[in-house]
Formats: structure tokens, C-alpha cells, sequence
């Protein structure tokens, strides 16, 4: 079983809803509050198969289970509805690399 600390972006995150965290049901989200990359990055177009690249099989499903759950309320429901129409950080930042020459996300 994955916790938090396995999350590639664990050391810098500030979600207050974080997909490893088992009693995520306890957390309050606010509107100031930052909601997981990964989470958001789930719901756009092709956002499946880029997380899929980079977080394990159990942290995946993990996503997924949380961004469907019918009682994720409040300013991360709204977050995570907000993404769907919004462009891939992921993509982003491999152009970026592309251009660049340096290592993408």
C-alpha cells in the first residue's frame, strides 16, 4: 500500500486532498487550497496515460478512485471539474524541455 511519501511530488506539495492519503474523507478544502497535480493532471485529455508514466500502479488507481468519488465535495470537486477544460502541465513541460534541452517533469 503507497503513502504520501511515495508521491514524486510529496517534498513540495500543500494539497489538502492528496489521492494516498487514506482518511482524505477528514480533510477540509478550501478554496486557497492547492489541489494534487497528479489529480488534476488525471482529468484532462490524454491525462491517464501521461500519470501513468510516472506514478506506480497503486498510486494511478489511487487518482482515479479519488477524482470519481462522488463525495469529493467542496473547492476540490471545483478544482478538479476546473482542470478538465485546462492544458496538461506534463505537456508543458516536456515542450519546454524539448526546447531547451533540459529534463521535462
Amino acid at each position: 500500500m503507497s503513502k504520501m511519501q511515495d508521491c514524486p511530488k510529496f517534498s513540495g506539495c500543500s494539497a489538502a486532498v492528496c489521492p494516498l492519503d487514506h482518511d482524505w474523507r477528514l480533510r477540509n478544502c478550501e478554496e486557497v487550497d492547492r489541489t494534487c497535480f497528479y489529480l488534476t493532471e488525471s482529468v484532462k485529455a490524454g491525462g491517464h496515460e501521461r500519470i501513468k508514466e510516472v506514478l506506480n500502479g497503486e498510486m494511478l488507481l489511487a487518482c482515479v478512485a479519488l477524482r470519481e468519488a462522488p463525495d469529493l465535495q467542496g473547492a476540490c470537486r471545483r478544482a478538479v471539474e476546473a482542470a478538465v477544460g485546462t492544458g496538461s502541465l506534463i505537456e508543458k513541460g516536456r515542450r519546454l524541455a524539448r526546447n531547451t534541452g533540459k529534463r521535462a517533469i
